[in-house]
């Protein structure tokens, strides 16, 4: 009984809490669009389209609330959470062959994306999208944590052998 294998592209955790927003499509519309507005000035024209894609941006946003941690990020952990999304989005913006690939890489908007995921999680007081971030993540998470445990009720206790993928057992 696996619910996670080697391809799978997010974490057990971080698909239970991303499954939430599919409960909330409203709310987290206008979420995206708050995160947008605030977030507009970091974003750049390479070769006459916003960069990052409006589909990339979104993406971020997504991959952002689900893993952002329980408790707020120090500037520390902030620095760990920035370098970890830019080689993230690095990765599916050139998996997704849109703007970008492996084979035929766009510097100028690989550098794009980079350059908004750092800006948009600088360690700044008057960064608001973090306290965005936080309030929209402190909504959902209670949530996204009984999906999981559910997820992991029914994978241990339904008949066959349960597949612990590497990690999750954490």
């Amino acid at each position: 009984l696996a619910s996670t294998t080697h391809d799978t592209k997010r974490t057990e955790d971080v698909r239970a809490r991303l499954n939430v927003l599919s409960e909330i499509p409203s709310d987290w519309r206008n979420a995206v669009q708050r995160f947008a507005r605030i977030n507009k000035r970091w974003r750049r024209e390479v070769d006459g389209e916003p960069a990052p894609s409006l589909k990339d941006e979104n993406l971020f946003y997504q991959s952002l609330i689900g893993i952002w941690p329980a408790q707020p990020p120090t500037a520390q952990d902030r620095a760990v959470l920035v370098e970890r999304l830019q080689g993230y989005m690095e990765k599916a913006t050139h998996e997704a062959k849109q703007r970008t690939s492996w084979i035929n890489p766009s510097p100028a908007y690989d550098e794009a994306v980079r350059e908004f995921v750092a800006q948009t999680l600088r360690d700044s007081p008057q960064n608001r999208f973090i306290a965005e971030v936080q309030a929209f993540h402190n909504r959902i998470a209670p949530a996204g944590q009984c999906n999981a445990l559910a997820q992991l009720a029914i994978k241990l206790l339904s008949p066959g052998v349960p597949d612990i993928y590497q990690r999750q057992e954490l």
